[in-house]
């Protein structure tokens, strides 16, 4: 059962870091209010609906119609994409911090 959390959990992230935001945060994420990754008061509710649906999905293919594949492997690619079906549009918001991004970590390390 407890995969049934944690697995929707692991494709929100790869996700958001590898695709949405490239692997790139900013000092921007420290903030309290406001900035980029504020979404709704701090929340960012498609990844709570996404998680929410691939826990419930995880949960019907273990207990209620059990799949011959498990429930790992579907419930972590019905959270994947949905996520990312959710995400795309705010993948060129991240893209452009991703290019500052790259200047801040230059001066940060002293180059």
């Amino acid at each position: 059962m407890i995969g049934a959390f944690f697995v929707p959990v692991f494709a929100i992230l790869i996700v958001d870091h590898y695709i949405i935001k490239r692997g790139v945060y900013t000092r921007d994420i420290l903030r309290d209010e406001g900035g980029i990754y504020a979404y709704v008061r701090g929340v960012n509710w498609s990844a709570v609906i996404v998680w929410i649906v691939g826990a419930l999905a995880s949960y019907l293919l273990t207990y209620v119609w059990p799949s011959p594949l498990g429930a790992t492997i579907p419930s972590f690619v019905i959270s994947f994409l949905l996520y990312l079906a959710l995400s795309w549009p705010t993948r060129s918001r991240f893209a452009e911090v991703g290019d500052q991004g790259s200047d801040i970590d230059a001066t940060a390390s002293g180059s």
